[in-house]
């Protein structure tokens, strides 16, 4: 992976994306996100996500299986912030697609298994499944 982890397209065709978006790592709506997706980390790695926490305000990072996490700059935060148009004050959770695409955009904590039913639902993951991988 590149020095900035805040290019997406460097994790295209390898791993579907989920952007939590929040003003800080105390907001009571990331905390609940957070929280729900503990137990799931398992569930996360089957479907090759990787978790991105971008905050308007303190350190950003993305969460990555087996590895420390990988801190974001201010500006890659702001980076990201612009391009998913998430104002710095707001929560909002994003889903993208291993081909790049947003599959899902929520403003509110959302169930993981709805999630989870949507992406195993699309195609690629079809033949992921089909596979065994």
């Amino acid at each position: 992976m590149t020095e900035n982890p805040a290019n997406l397209q460097q994790y295209q065709w390898q791993y579907r994306l989920l952007l939590i978006f929040a003003p800080n790592e105390d907001d009571a709506q990331y905390k609940q996100q957070v929280e729900a997706w503990q137990a799931q980390q398992d569930a996360l790695l089957d479907r090759d996500m990787l978790v991105f926490h971008v905050f308007g305000a303190g350190e950003s990072w993305l969460e990555q299986p087996s590895q420390s996490p990988h801190m974001l700059t201010a500006g890659q935060s702001a980076q990201l912030h612009t391009q998913f148009d998430v104002s710095e004050d707001d929560f909002a959770l994003v889903l993208i697609g291993k081909d790049g695409g947003v599959k899902r955009r929520e403003t509110a904590p959302t169930n993981l298994a709805d999630v989870f039913t949507q992406v195993d639902s699309m195609p690629m993951r079809q033949r992921e499944m089909q596979q065994g991988e």
